[in-house]
């Protein structure tokens, strides 16, 4: 029971940390918009979305390796931390070149120093986060993060609102954010002690590089499955409509988001728990958990959404509604192929990860070139489903290497169906829709309370069990 308990505790901990910071990045894309065109938030929007896609290839993905590495006992955490930022060293003097090739793309004009800067920035915020992590400082993880948004938002509201420097004043807000960040938590753990020439390992960076390598192109899968449809959606239909598409995309980020929070906790007992006898048990009891709760978030965001958007959004991003609910039910899909893709990092399988992301986002993007020049922004969002859809199939299959975790597969697709039904309804616009959309929400209810009637019978089991040892 201690192992639930503690995923439970940390998952507390790490909501606390990111609830805050979550719901208020949330609460502010309203704001947004009406300080920005849906052109200038199209705009910025895929300025980060590079930023994002850079990142990885950056690092050579060793924030992953710095959070796997330091909550291994068995390893040095002063050699993990100081080899991290020694690789980070080496590729950022390695990326500068990268100016003559981003220089002659529009939308970097002007604004080539602060994108790089934003790089290394948030690289070691990405380090210092998963870092402190790895290393049981989530009150430091926590702060750290909540820091980041609270400057992040003064910021944005003091040059947007005030000195109206529009995006050049969204990026420098984001670069403050990450150094307020930056410098708590390199305080906080004593970054200055454990920086150390003697504390480098080549044999530790060649493991950690080994480790981490599959994942700069899992991570450009993921980005091509999160963010390709910006530039495929600017290039056929425009940039205002991107800016559209931003919009619709920040409501299903709450699923997203979630997902992230019970992340952070879950690698850290998916990793403690791997030689574990009853980890099947455990893992599937978390799963299945995690599966009712993504599409009980679903099925009520689909039916709020209409309405919330059109209350707090400005009207020239009213649309917005119409494309979020294929997104939200690819959110699902997305949390769902993230958890089963846990095991590939506890296992030290990182390969696997990519092979599965590659599927998936080769899907995404054919169906995003196919379907987008058809019927426009709705067919980005349908090809971003089709891409998550089948990256949760295949990691179904191919996890089971590792961990047979037992999935209700005619209990998620009949989900899935009622999540497709409810989507028709809504954008049917029908007389009485809502109703329908109440009556599909009910359903689902229903279906979850025997579902968590068998979630408790095996929980309790457990602990029956191990009384009796």
């Amino acid at each position: 029971m201690n192992k639930y308990k503690k995923l439970a505790k940390n998952s507390a901990i790490f909501a606390a940390a990111n609830f805050g910071s979550k719901v208020m990045r949330f609460l502010i894309v309203p704001f947004y918009t009406y300080c920005m065109t849906s052109s200038e938030y199209g705009t910025v929007d895929t300025l980060v979305t590079t930023i994002n896609l850079v990142i990885p290839v950056l690092m050579l993905a060793i924030h992953e390796a710095a959070l796997r590495y330091a909550l291994d006992k068995d390893i040095n955490s002063d050699e993990v931390i100081t080899n991290c930022f020694l690789v980070l060293l080496i590729t950022s003097v390695c990326f500068l070149p990268a100016y003559f090739i981003f220089a002659k793309i529009k939308i970097f004009t002007g604004l080539w120093w602060l994108f790089y800067l934003l790089l290394i920035s948030d690289s070691i915020n990405q380090i210092l986060m998963n870092f402190s992590r790895g290393i049981g400082k989530s009150g430091t993880f926590a702060i750290g993060g909540l820091l980041n948004t609270v400057i992040l938002l003064a910021s944005n509201v003091l040059l947007l609102a005030v000195f109206h420097l529009g995006i050049p004043g969204y990026l420098i807000s984001m670069l403050l954010g990450f150094w307020a960040s930056n410098i708590y938590i390199g305080i906080s753990i004593r970054l200055h002690k454990q920086l150390s020439l003697s504390n480098v390992n080549t044999a530790l960076i060649k493991k950690m590089l080994m480790f981490s390598f599959p994942l700069i192109p899992t991570a450009v899968m993921w980005w091509v499955m999160n963010a390709s449809d910006r530039y495929v959606i600017t290039w056929f239909v425009g940039v205002s409509a991107t800016g559209i598409y931003a919009v619709s995309s920040k409501i299903p980020t709450i699923i997203t988001v979630v997902y992230q929070i019970f992340q952070q906790a879950w690698q850290i007992s998916a990793v403690e728990e791997k030689d574990s006898d009853e980890k099947e048990v455990f893992y599937t009891s978390v799963y299945n958990g995690f599966v009712k709760m993504c599409f009980l978030a679903a099925a009520f965001l689909i039916l709020i959404i209409k309405p919330l958007i059109e209350l707090v959004i400005s009207t020239q991003y009213h649309d917005a509604w119409i494309y979020t609910p294929f997104l939200i039910i690819s959110a699902v899909f997305s949390s769902l192929g993230g958890f089963l893709g846990v095991n590939y990092v506890v296992e030290e399988k990182t390969t696997g990860a990519f092979i599965t992301a590659l599927i998936g986002a080769a899907l995404n993007l054919g169906f995003d070139l196919f379907l987008t020049p058809i019927i426009g922004v709705q067919g980005a969002a349908l090809a971003t489903l089709i891409g998550y859809y089948v990256l949760w199939l295949i990691r179904s299959w191919h996890t089971r290497r590792f961990i047979k975790i037992k999935q209700d597969y005619v209990g998620i697709h009949v989900h899935f169906i009622l999540l497709i039904i409810q989507t028709i309804v809504l954008l049917s616009q029908i007389k009485g829709q809502y109703i329908f959309q109440i009556f599909i929400v009910l359903i689902m209810i229903i279906i979850n309370y025997k579902d968590e009637k068998r979630l408790l019978a095996t929980v309790l089991d457990v602990i029956r069990r191990r009384r009796k040892k």
